[in-house]
């Protein structure tokens, strides 16, 4: 006795595959559990790579946002929705029309843990139906606004004559093919499908010879048109007789067809995808109509019972009973009596019947009513059968076995129960856990920090609640990607388990955020607890991650609240310690804070600030400021780096320390950067035609593919020569794709812009990267041009980048210049190019034109240092 049940398992799951509808299931929170083929190929994603992820991953927030809505319905209310139609645009921007049914999942318990999702793409179908109503709503107008074409035939003389409209149905003229008149014979061969000619003939000489003086036909066949394409027209035709009886005349009015024909081709093509699909899965197909006593087979239905494709089989009950093993005949009539008596709403039963050549096999049979008489009686069913003689076999077998066997299979069976409890666990840990680092989700923090709340209410235990967020992640992600970053999450997270102890409720909240219930017990020293535990952590964390090659340091910042004292329900608590967190950001970060009550009015400022900062960037509000660009060696203007300024109608002046940081976090960085560089681009337009601009632009942009595209439009918008635009890049710039990085500057070279690399020395550039990228300058970061002549080592890296430049033939800009001394001293060494407030502060529009036009900068007075 061979193990079936592992072979039917991989059974069921390769017919899951071989389904071409979308079948998935996701758990409570609408992350996908299971998925098949058809869901992962069209969002392009593997299928073990779309675990643990939500449609917000994939999809459009518009788009992921009603999925979400619709799963959560069925999850609260335990209702399904059932053949719902809806329009959706995939990640790749194809537009479908799918019919989706969503049912709860539950547990042993009839608990819902989740969703069951199938989709069938009907996209064919609808656009198929469109073009059909479009084509025959053009017809029907066509019908009223024309008259069709006609033609008379006169069975004596063996002759049409045709209107106009017969000809321009035709796309062709009279005169073209010989004039109004013409015989039958060539009739035939102008205007009929050399292949339907004989067929049309025929029809003719029927309707000719047809003693019912109202006797007409309409018939459809193809024709050749008069621009040589092939199509269908559909003919009716009259007949007319003389008072013997003899007809003397037909008539005829031809109509158009080629539209409709091809939706019919289109529509059939797609009903045989489908019957396909379903002959896949191995399903025979039925449709009985007790009405009239007439069925369907489909061939799988036939090939089961070796009964021919082409052969007529007896639809009758009869019939049918005569096929039906005798064992069976008195159950199958009693199950069938119900479901034709119309008591069941579907229907499904086994039972034997003879195969052609003699031998039974097994039926199950299922059958759905889709039609009823007037007294309540189905009129119409329609059925899938499946063969599982197989299976049948298997079981007779099984019982046949001796213990030996039985116990195989139970132990068989007792793994597969583990193996779905295992599926259960797992939904459930998911449902529970973030899926990136292990640890406990938001929603498990909650229910911990709640219940822990509660106990405060009744014995008055303290405990405490931290929020740990790290200092420098964004960067990460920026700088090495995604993939790094979800490495540096999953190593912080595994520090903050190990420095928090095992009574210690430790979840990931979102992003870099980390939550902490910090349950002090016996020691009743929550306080005392909570910041040893953040001591501990942010030591961890200010040593190094190794991703690679890369050593990162991100540090933490962490905020600490107290319960009860500090509020006694989750949101309070939890408002409590990020605001302290906050706090301890703007102390210089990491550090930790202790929350106190003063910090409300400073949580409502910071909203406050954001919301000003959106409007600003909307309204235009942020302006291009201009600070000069230096030749140091000929003592001449060259240029003007763009900067942005923002003064606050209620706080005056804001610095840009202050108020990008907002602005890259709200995901307005692009819309700023664009906006300034059309602004700059018509200020600088009046200047002199030698002077640049100089635009720095940000890593998350500077991998966008289309940024030299954008840029270009800007220069022609504002009508600014491109060889006049340099733009400045860090050095992270290129670190997480840097064939892309090469591609965009070798795009933004093709239009004459040119690029400078900013900040050199601070990041992760290499000589590599000098080498392959082609900048047109580098500038050498103001904390070393600031400290050269205090520091040794500033200073010789000061002078290795200057002669590295000369070695490679690439200007050098030294930033930050604030004073003669360090003026003179990088020109000494042959710094081509200065920049700083010994030549300037960052000024607006006016002074800037003035200063160009003038062509005066700082450079009469170095010795002062204006600033």
């Amino acid at each position: 006795m061979t193990d079936t049940t592992a072979p039917q398992e991989h059974l069921l799951r390769a017919l899951i595959d071989c389904v071409p509808d979308y079948l998935f299931i996701k758990d409570v929170e609408s992350r996908f559990v299971i998925a098949n083929p058809a869901v992962s190929d069209d969002l392009g994603i593997s299928s073990r790579d779309l675990i643990g992820k939500t449609d917000f991953d994939l999809h459009s927030r518009e788009l992921a946002t009603r999925f979400f809505a619709d799963e959560q319905e069925v999850i609260t209310t335990g209702n399904p929705k059932i053949d719902i139609e809806e329009f959706v645009v995939t990640p790749f921007g194809e537009k479908k029309w799918l019919t989706t049914s969503k049912l709860p999942l539950r547990d042993r318990q009839g608990n819902i843990i989740g969703v069951v999702g199938v989709c069938r793409d009907i996209t064919q179908r609808r656009r198929a139906e469109e073009a059909l109503m479009a084509s025959e709503a053009q017809l029907l107008n066509a019908l009223k606004i024309a008259r069709a074409g006609h033609w008379v035939y006169d069975a004596d003389l063996d002759q049409f004559t045709f209107n106009d409209n017969f000809y321009g149905l035709f796309r062709t003229t009279a005169e073209a093919v010989g004039g109004y008149v013409m015989r039958s014979a060539d009739y035939a061969a102008r205007f009929c499908h050399p292949e339907d000619a004989s067929f049309v003939g025929s029809v003719t000489a029927q309707a000719i010879a047809a003693t019912d003086p109202e006797f007409s036909v309409e018939l459809e066949h193809r024709v050749i048109f008069g621009d040589g394409q092939p199509g269908w027209v559909a003919v009716r035709l009259f007949i007319a007789k003389d008072e013997a009886g003899r007809t003397v005349r037909s008539y005829g009015v031809n109509r158009d067809i080629t539209g409709r024909k091809q939706n019919e081709i289109a529509l059939a093509e797609a009903e045989s995808r489908w019957n396909f699909a379903l002959e896949g899965a191995g399903q025979g197909v039925w449709d009985h109509n007790l009405k009239n006593g007439t069925a369907y087979f489909s061939p799988m239905w036939r090939r089961m019972r070796g009964i021919g494709l082409n052969e007529p089989v007896d639809p009758s009950r009869e019939a049918w009973f005569a096929r039906v093993h005798p064992d069976d005949h008195e159950r199958l009539q009693r199950e069938t009596d119900q479901q034709n008596s119309g008591a069941l709403a579907q229907n499904s039963f086994e039972y034997r019947e003879r195969h052609r050549d003699g031998h039974y096999i097994w039926i199950l049979s299922r059958g759905k009513p889709v039609e009823w008489m007037a007294d309540g009686s189905v009129a119409r069913i329609i059925g899938t059968d499946i063969d599982i003689t197989s299976i049948k076999l298997a079981e007779a077998k099984a019982a046949e076995e001796k213990e030996q066997t039985y116990r195989k299979h139970l132990a068989a069976l007792k793994k597969a129960q583990e193996a779905t409890e295992a599926a259960h666990k797992l939904a459930e840990s998911m449902a529970r856990h973030d899926a990136l680092t292990g640890l406990p989700n938001r929603r498990v923090f909650t229910e911990v920090l709640e219940t822990l709340l509660e106990r405060a209410r009744h014995d008055s235990s303290d405990f405490a609640v931290m929020i740990v967020d790290l200092d420098r992640f964004k960067p990460v992600n920026d700088a090495l990607g995604h993939a790094a970053g979800d490495d540096v999450l999953r190593e912080v997270a595994a520090r903050i388990r190990a420095d928090s102890s095992e009574s210690d409720t430790v979840a990931r909240l979102g992003g870099d955020e980390f939550g902490i219930v910090v349950d002090s017990g016996a020691s009743k020293r929550p306080a005392e607890d909570a910041t040893a535990l953040a001591s501990r952590i942010i030591a961890s964390l200010s040593q190094p991650i190794m991703i690679g090659d890369h050593s990162i340091e991100v540090g933490a910042s962490v905020g600490i609240s107290i319960c009860p004292a500090d509020g006694t329900d989750s949101d309070t608590v939890l408002r409590a310690a990020d605001l302290a967190m906050y706090r301890a950001k703007e102390q210089g970060r990491g550090v930790y804070h202790i929350f106190s009550k003063g910090m409300e009015e400073a949580l409502k400022e910071r909203v406050q600030l954001e919301k000003d900062v959106r409007q600003a960037v909307v309204n235009g509000d942020i302006l291009p400021y201009y600070q000069p660009l230096m030749h140091l060696q000929e003592n001449r203007l060259v240029g003007f780096e763009v900067l942005a300024r923002w003064r606050h109608p209620v706080r005056g002046d804001i610095g840009p320390n202050v108020f990008i940081p907002i602005v890259e976090k709200l995901g307005l960085i692009g819309d700023l950067t664009y906006d300034l560089m059309r602004r700059a681009c018509k200020d600088a337009g009046d200047w002199p035609a030698d002077l640049t601009i100089a635009l720095n632009i940000s890593p998350l942009h500077f991998t966008d593919p289309l940024l030299p595209i954008k840029l270009l439009a800007i220069l022609s918008e504002t009508g600014f020569p491109p060889h006049r635009l340099e733009i400045e890049v860090t050095e992270s710039a290129f670190v997480t794709d840097f064939d892309a990085a090469r591609t965009t500057l070798s795009a933004l070279r093709d239009l004459g812009i040119k690029a400078s690399l900013d900040d050199f020395g601070t990041g992760y550039s290499n000589l590599y990267s000098l080498r392959e990228l082609h900048f047109d300058k580098i500038k050498i970061d103001r904390s070393f041009v600031q400290s050269m002549q205090k520091d040794k080592w500033s200073d010789k890296i000061v002078n290795s980048v200057i002669d590295l430049a000369k070695s490679l033939g690439v200007p050098v800009i030294a930033e930050g210049i604030e004073h003669f001394g360090e003026m003179d001293e990088i020109a000494r060494r042959g710094g081509e190019f200065g920049q700083g407030y010994y030549f300037g502060k960052a000024m607006p529009a006016a002074l800037a034109k003035a200063m160009a036009n003038g062509r005066t900068a700082n450079t009469s007075h170095r010795e002062q240092g204006l600033r």
